[in-house]
């Protein structure tokens, strides 16, 4: 019989899995940006899928209009189609190519200057842009004295 949570046994057939924290993925939404092989997906809200650490990616679904077909259609059945696409597509994404939504928790990792802090999670508390040389970072709120700036290779979900 399964033990629960106070050592004892049950009559149930419930298990219980443990979990390290970072072998689970929040299926979290995102905006897409700064693709150049698909530029007309930049600004689309997609949703996380998985993640590759050997490719260091992220497959995200998104919301997918055939531009050709778009572009063909009257101005009033594009808005129609904008709003509720009938079809969707996973990419695969770098880090940098997705922006997580303030108040997501996040875990971070590959830190140089401040070590003691891979590993540890916290919640994206905003953006900070990085002008047009790119470079953004987000601040991830550690405790209520601990805030750190984090690059987005820097962040995982």
């Amino acid at each position: 019989n399964p033990v629960n949570s106070t050592g004892s046994t049950s009559g149930t057939s419930e298990t219980t899995v443990a979990m390290k924290p970072e072998k689970l993925l929040q299926m979290a939404r995102v905006k897409v940006h700064g693709l150049q092989s698909q530029p007309q997906l930049n600004g689309s809200d997609g949703q996380i899928r998985s993640y590759s650490p050997e490719r260091d990616r992220y497959v995200v679904r998104v919301a997918y209009i055939d531009q050709e077909v778009f572009r063909s259609l009257p101005p009033e059945m594009q808005l129609e189609v904008s709003l509720h696409p009938a079809e969707t597509r996973d990419i695969s994404v770098s880090c940098n190519n997705i922006r997580i939504p303030v108040g997501t928790c996040v875990r971070l990792e590959g830190l140089e200057q401040h070590v003691q802090w891979n590993g540890k999670y916290g919640k994206i508390t905003k953006w900070i842009d990085g002008g047009d040389g790119g470079g953004g970072r987000y601040e991830v709120r550690l405790s209520r004295q601990y805030a750190v700036l984090a690059k987005p290779q820097n962040v995982r979900l």
